[in-house]
């Protein structure tokens, strides 16, 4: 059910010099059909109506409570589960991604986008901003802080929803074949009665 979002990003181009191993595609699609019996997962698919395929898919989620320990965990998990991966350059910007998040996240439970693919045919047609737009209804009507790792294409979506940049980290791509610098940026939202979640 899921597709390759990442065919064009520079970062994929240069960890995975092939294209990203299908078990990690497979990957995705385990963790979308999982997260429908999961309460703090929240997982959105668009199907066009006349071709019966997935155009978009996200998935939003109530993250859980973590320690530094957590945090280090959860970061080696991830850094494992892209086999074939140039690990000299995944690592850095994993290990970075993690240690941000830390500092703004904390041990308190945010509302972060986990993902947010729409197919390249589907694209500029708002099937994202609906998706957007319904995460943020549900920020509002838990009344949780949200959090979202961007890449450069997504930037420009979350700013019109209101999110703020607060951090970012990046890496020269130039010595695996690249363009140049290539930056995630990290991004919150408060909800309009903020609460601090223990």
């Amino acid at each position: 059910m899921t597709f390759d979002i990442w065919a064009d990003n520079d970062f994929r181009l240069a960890a995975f010099p092939a294209n990203i191993p299908d078990h990690s595609i497979n990957e995705i699609a385990k963790k979308l059909e999982k997260a429908i019996d999961d309460p703090d997962m929240s997982p959105f698919v668009a199907v066009d109506a006349e071709s019966g395929k997935v155009i978009a898919y996200s998935l939003w989620k109530y993250t859980p409570e973590r320690s530094h320990e957590q945090w280090i965990k959860e970061r080696d998990e991830r850094v494992n589960s892209w086999p074939g991966a140039k690990l000299d350059l995944l690592i850095p910007m994993f290990t970075e991604e993690a240690a941000r998040r830390e500092k703004v996240m904390g041990s308190q439970r945010w509302w972060e986008l986990d993902t947010l693919a729409v197919h390249p045919d589907s694209q500029r047609q708002g099937v994202g901003k609906s998706m957007m737009k319904w995460g943020q209804e549900e920020m509002e009507k838990r009344n949780l802080q949200s959090v979202i790792v961007a890449t450069p294409r997504g930037s420009g979506l979350y700013t019109q929803f209101g999110y703020k940049e607060i951090d970012s980290w990046g890496c020269d791509l130039r010595p695996y074949g690249g363009p140049g610098i290539y930056t995630n940026t990290l991004f919150v939202k408060f909800p309009k009665d903020p609460q601090i979640h223990a």
